[in-house]
């Protein structure tokens, strides 16, 4: 039941290469909940409990969900590809736990999983996670170059941004104050 448990379960599981945890995972995570679906936690809008910790869903802490859907990615969980394309597109999942489907999508690379790339880099709500999906079909060779490829900067710029002098520095600058 503990949420820390599972994360660093599947992340151990990851690490191990252990293909035989595929549907274990799988089915969990096919039968957990969405952040969502636990209702938004009111008060949230109307104190200062995000300085305490207090997300935006009554779902409870840590989310394991997001270790979930990228050991699906790593193991090799090609089964699974509908239900991370079920959980990147619903929109009762939080970033995280979408963002996790996605470049569990992009580790599995089918046919189906670019296809669902492609949907998301045309229409994900989350701008964010279309930049990703753009950057990971373009590794692919996927999409338009005219449309997809990095801007090209001159030799001579990267040259002057990467200068380091030497030496000890000019001077150094503390900030202090209030970090809200």
């Amino acid at each position: 039941e503990n949420g820390w448990v599972r994360i660093n379960s599947a992340k151990a599981l990851m690490f191990m290469d252990a293909t035989e945890a595929i549907e274990p995972i799988g089915q969990r995570l096919a039968t957990s909940k969405a952040e969502g679906e636990y209702g938004y936690f009111g008060a949230y809008l109307f104190t200062n409990m995000a300085k305490q910790g207090q997300a935006e869903y009554n779902d409870p802490p840590p989310r394991w969900r997001q270790a979930y859907a990228r050991a699906l990615g790593r193991l090799g969980g090609e089964a699974y590809v509908p239900l991370l394309e079920e959980i990147l597109f619903d929109d009762q999942n939080v970033l995280e736990v979408q963002q996790a489907a996605l470049f569990a999508l992009d580790e599995l690379g089918t046919t189906d999983a670019v296809a669902a790339l492609g949907l998301a880099e045309q229409s994900h709500p989350f701008h964010s996670l279309r930049l990703f999906a753009r950057e990971f079909l373009w590794h692919r060779g996927v999409l338009d170059q005219r449309l997809s490829e990095p801007p090209v900067l001159a030799v001579q710029d990267l040259a002057d941004r990467s200068q380091v002098k030497a030496g000890k520095p000019e001077g150094i600058v503390f900030i202090k104050g209030d970090n809200s």
